[in-house]
């Protein structure tokens, strides 16, 4: 028989809750392209990036690669999806089945990789998006969720 270690279950409710914090404390920054500064602005390649470093996963970063603001309307650049991957050790999951902490990507115009959220749980996602800024939106969302390309997750 396998049992659960007490400390394990306590160390995931705890980063979750160091998630949760962290998320919250975004919400109702305005969308600014290629900038990740708390209330001032952020677009989502830096808010998945500024997340995890304020919740301890990865250095801080500096997203080197410029990038024009509809750049994902013309080609089908993986951009944002390089970025990620250059700096979180993260592998694929395919698009069922996210748990708490994975990266939604989500097609739109020519790239499917044009859009990223963080999942939270099984209602919720947050994101920033141009004209509205960090969000938490419904996971399901119908103009988000039927853009799904991938999911990924970080590696422990």
């Amino acid at each position: 028989m396998d049992y659960y270690n007490p400390n394990d279950v306590y160390d995931a409710l705890l980063r979750q809750d160091a998630l949760r914090t962290v998320l919250d404390s975004w919400l109702d920054t305005p969308f600014r392209h290629f900038c990740g500064i708390k209330k001032i602005g952020v677009d989502c390649t830096h808010f998945v990036a500024k997340v995890f470093h304020e919740v301890g996963l990865i250095e801080q970063i500096r997203i080197p690669q410029y990038f024009k603001e509809d750049y994902f309307l013309h080609n089908n650049s993986s951009v944002l999806l390089d970025a990620v991957k250059a700096h979180l050790n993260v592998e694929p999951v395919g698009k069922t089945n996210p748990q708490i902490g994975d990266i939604a990507f989500y097609r739109y115009g020519k790239s499917d990789y044009a859009h990223a959220s963080i999942f939270y749980d099984r209602e919720h996602a947050y994101q920033a998006v141009n004209r509205m800024g960090v969000q938490k939106i419904h996971w399901k969302h119908k103009l988000w969720f039927p853009r799904l390309t991938e999911i990924y997750r970080i590696k422990e």
